[in-house]
């Protein structure tokens, strides 16, 4: 009976022991947070992600300094891709070339020399874009906008600014020929303008 007692009672303090002092709960890790850039996995470096060079590469050749690839920024125009190049050279011809014209990615820039006529391939390519920026109807040049002046062909954007200018200031023009006083304006542009402009 005192045994049966004396177990009871050992039984009653172990209880009451794990009351007073639970368990010990297993402790919580913290993960660590997962990178947003991705890492090499035989180096252990970042890698940054690749990003698309958003500039123009285009082929500058002719009587430029240093012809070559070069790349322009979004935008650049014919002149920049010159100017890379070490720009014309004292043989170039600066009216054979369209330094106003944007250059576009894939584009050869053919800088030709005085007497050289531009090469059959840089033509072909120049007339089709020609045909397909020019306007759809012929235009009064007396009161054509400077931008739809400026997509006919051997106009351009700098020889347009420079018609309107000549018109507001002068009044309006009363034949085609008289866009030879533009200038920049040469009787090869205007000839290659001509069937897209009304006569006054």
């Amino acid at each position: 009976m005192i045994q049966r007692i004396a177990l009871l009672a050992a039984g009653m303090g172990v209880a009451v022991l794990a009351i007073w002092h639970p368990a010990p709960q297993p402790g919580l890790r913290a993960m660590p947070a997962a990178s947003a850039t991705p890492h090499d996995r035989t180096t252990g470096a970042r890698r940054r992600p690749r990003q698309s060079d958003p500039r123009a590469l285009v082929y500058v050749v002719g009587a430029v300094a240093r012809p070559g690839l070069y790349r322009v920024a979004p935008n650049a125009r014919v002149a920049d891709a010159v100017a890379a190049a070490g720009g014309l050279t004292a043989a170039a011809d600066p009216i054979a070339i369209d330094l106003a014209a944007f250059a576009r990615d894939g584009d050869e820039i053919v800088a030709s020399r005085f007497g050289q006529t531009a090469p059959k391939a840089a033509r072909a390519r120049r007339a089709t874009r020609a045909r397909a920026a020019a306007p759809s109807v012929a235009l009064d040049v007396n009161e054509a906008a400077s931008a739809d002046l400026a997509r006919v062909p051997g106009i351009g954007r700098s020889i347009a600014a420079r018609i309107v200018e000549m018109r507001d200031r002068d009044g309006p023009f009363s034949s085609l020929d008289e866009l030879l006083d533009v200038g920049g304006m040469t009787q090869s542009r205007l000839e290659h303008a001509r069937p897209y402009l009304l006569a006054p």
